[in-house]
């Protein structure tokens, strides 16, 4: 799929969190990638407020649906 999700329970596991509702799997490895943090075994961290205002920044900074394709 487009999105990343490839998995049964993809859909709610990588379902919108933080600020921004980051959402697809896609989008976490994105996040993952960028701050090196691991958002893809650990999708609850990006909820946490001292990642989701990195992660909402990010998005604004490169356009919300934009964050895959530009961070990857």
């Amino acid at each position: 799929m487009l999105n990343g999700n490839t998995l049964q329970g993809d859909g709610y596991k990588y379902r919108g969190r933080g600020l921004v509702q980051l959402t697809w799997k896609n989008n976490y490895q994105a996040a993952t990638n960028y701050f090196n943090i691991d958002f893809i075994n650990n999708p609850d961290k990006a909820s946490e407020y001292g990642y989701a205002v990195p992660i909402m920044i990010l998005a604004k900074i490169l356009d919300s649906a934009c964050l895959y394709k530009c961070v990857i």
